[in-house]
């Protein structure tokens, strides 16, 4: 979407004409236009791109087993309301601060890392039952989903630059 308008914006001709004819014959029929039923909502959901999915490419893993309950890399990560220790909260404030998310569920074996860098942060999910993982990406999309906690975890970080050599992550773990 961004990348047509600004494809119509840059090609003079194309511009010109949205401006000086299309717009003023438009802008009169706009109100009725819009009390299309579902036209308002299907602009909101075109212009937030909650339909963006990224399945492919290094950063969305799926690894097996599979996470029961938890969402598909590359997809978005669905708001719902979490317990992280004893807090309940939307799960999408833990994403309020830049940086990747390491979301355990309940069960899932403790993670000890090599140092994360400064925007890699651990949440416990003490009211989400199972033994998976799921990482976030800053974006709020799934880079990362294993129904265990294991090596192949800290290879991923690794490998997309998130974790480098020295403590583990569970010294700075939150929630």
């Amino acid at each position: 979407m961004t990348d047509a308008v600004f494809w119509a914006e840059s090609a003079g001709g194309v511009a010109s004409l949205l401006r000086g004819v299309v717009a003023p014959i438009a802008v009169p029929v706009l109100p009725w236009v819009l009390r299309i039923p579902g036209l308002l909502s299907l602009g909101g959901r075109m212009l937030s791109q909650l339909w963006v999915r990224y399945p492919t490419g290094p950063s969305a893993v799926d690894e097996r087993p599979a996470g029961r309950g938890l969402p598909r890399p590359g997809a978005r990560l669905p708001d719902e309301i979490v317990t992280c220790g004893d807090e309940r909260l939307p799960v999408h404030r833990l994403l309020e601060r830049p940086g990747m998310r390491v979301l355990l569920q309940r069960d899932a074996a403790d993670l000890r890392l090599p140092a994360p860098g400064p925007y890699v942060h651990l949440h416990r999910l003490t009211g989400r039952e199972g033994g998976g993982v799921v990482v976030v990406r800053p974006d709020g999309h799934v880079g990362y989903r294993c129904g265990t906690v294991d090596d192949r975890l800290p290879a991923w970080l690794t490998r997309i630059g998130a974790v480098t050599a020295g403590r583990p992550l569970g010294e700075h773990a939150h929630g």
